[in-house]
């Protein structure tokens, strides 16, 4: 079974993960003109614990893990980030 992988992605107006088939950060540039910066691609473990290295507590995080995960068992390309 191929794993799933995503890149958390920085622009301007939002941060989001893509699960799409980029070779490189420049592929990302080119999709979104807004684009700062981008992370990955790495797996569902990799973003959760990121998020946490980077974030803290969960209430932090840009995306709940229960989304995470339902993100990575769908066939979305993307999860926007929550709002407040």
């Amino acid at each position: 079974m191929e794993s799933i992988l995503a890149h958390i992605v920085y622009c301007e107006s939002r941060m989001f993960l893509d699960k799409g088939p980029y070779v490189s950060w420049r592929d990302i540039q080119d999709a979104y003109p807004d684009y700062k910066a981008s992370l990955g691609a790495w797996s569902e473990a990799d973003i959760v614990g990121f998020l946490s290295d980077d974030f803290g507590a969960e209430c932090n995080w840009p995306f709940s893990r229960a989304a995470i995960a339902f993100f990575f068992g769908s066939k979305e390309r993307t999860l926007d980030e929550m709002k407040p």
